[in-house]
């Protein structure tokens, strides 16, 4: 464009004359190329924008609304008419049903029918009541020498050492145990001037009866050897003492070394009992026999590995050995284990030959 006072041409944006400087009559606004924005319409527009989405939104909810809460009618008239043709089904079955021949029966056998129907969940239940779900234990606590232990403490516990029962012997050394349900538990026996016991036991619903032998109290060196039996086949415990070369059994009940034979039972009375005076020697080594008496005496088969046999060692720390035979084996002498230097060592040797250096065994009861 050009000045109107000089009349010069000058840039079209120019607000003041660049050779006179005169002002052009021009504002920033007018400048080309700059676009004038109105924000008010803006505004309004984005609004109206806004509302015709939430007023959409409005409706497609109350569509979807409307449109479950109708959807369980059609449901609700299928179940119905389903309900309906069942019944009629089940009219129509009982209508054709053929009758029945324990319907012609006599009023008499009918009667007798429905009791007996009657007697049959009775009877079932008497079978179910007959099944015991306790049981009791009779305890009788021995002194090997001296016959019974009255006054002793016998307690019965469960795996998870809770106390199920506890009594005291009486007079006859017996006590009776109450418990429920089978399972594995722990008795334990103890009695003053006596080693205390923890057996190991299973126990089902029902009855049982059960013989402990109690070793002496134990001081210093000395130790018990215990066998223990549960059938009526009659077995002897034997020991030998490797510096003096003797044996002791029933027949030699003592030794010159102090050791010997207690509660010898001469019977089927289910334990006998070795003392030994001192295990703990450098050199003296101490072995226990178990002896099958029947199958040495009269050539009868080996039978006491069907018996429960057991051999436990208690010395003044309580018990430090147990062993069970095997009930898979078949021999008249066992020898179980042997203590050298306060130590008990298993053994476990079966022996069917009775010559050579087990000739002894056939000679002890050599009459």
């Amino acid at each position: 464009m050009f000045c109107g006072n000089c009349g010069k041409k000058i840039r079209d944006d120019a607000m003041y004359c660049s050779h006179c400087g005169a002002a052009t009559g021009r504002s920033p606004e007018d400048a080309p190329g700059k676009k004038k924005v109105y924000w008010p319409l803006i505004l309004v527009g984005g609004l109206l924008v806004l509302v015709g989405v939430i007023v959409l939104l409005l409706l497609l909810f109350k569509d979807k609304q409307d449109g479950s809460s109708q959807q369980p009618e059609p449901a609700k008239e299928s179940r119905e008419t389903e309900e309906a043709e069942r019944k009629e089904k089940k009219e129509k079955n009982d209508t054709e049903k053929p009758e029945d021949p324990a319907d012609t029966v006599s009023d008499n056998g009918t009667e007798e029918a429905e009791e007996a129907e009657e007697d049959k969940p009775e009877a079932a239940e008497a079978e179910e009541e007959e099944e015991p779900t306790s049981g009791a234990l009779e305890v009788q606590v021995l002194d090997p020498d001296k016959g019974v232990i009255p006054g002793a403490r016998i307690g019965l516990w469960s795996e998870k050492n809770e106390l199920v029962d506890e009594k005291t012997s009486g007079g006859d050394g017996r006590a009776i145990l109450d418990y429920s349900g089978p399972g594995t538990y722990i008795l334990n026996v103890s009695a003053e001037d006596f080693t205390t016991r923890e057996i190991k036991i299973s126990l089902n619903p029902g009855y049982r009866d059960l013989k402990v032998a109690m070793p002496p109290e134990i001081t210093g060196k000395e130790a018990y050897i215990l066998l223990e039996w549960t059938g009526k086949r009659d077995l002897d415990l034997c020991g030998f003492n490797s510096d003096t070369g003797e044996y002791i059994h029933y027949d030699r009940p003592q030794s010159k070394a102090g050791d010997r034979l207690c509660g010898d039972n001469d019977a089927a009375e289910g334990f006998e009992m070795l003392y030994f005076a001192d295990i703990s020697g450098k050199k003296t080594v101490r072995s226990v026999f178990v002896m099958d008496t029947t199958a040495i005496l009269d050539g009868d088969e080996p039978g006491m590995e069907k018996e429960g046999v057991e051999v436990t060692v208690f010395d003044q720390s309580g018990q430090i050995f147990h062993m069970e035979a095997d009930y898979q084996q078949r021999a008249p002498l066992w020898l179980a284990c042997y203590c050298n230097r306060g130590v008990v060592y298993a053994q476990d040797n079966y022996i069917n030959d009775l010559a050579g250096d087990y000739a002894w065994a056939a000679f002890v009861y050599d009459k």
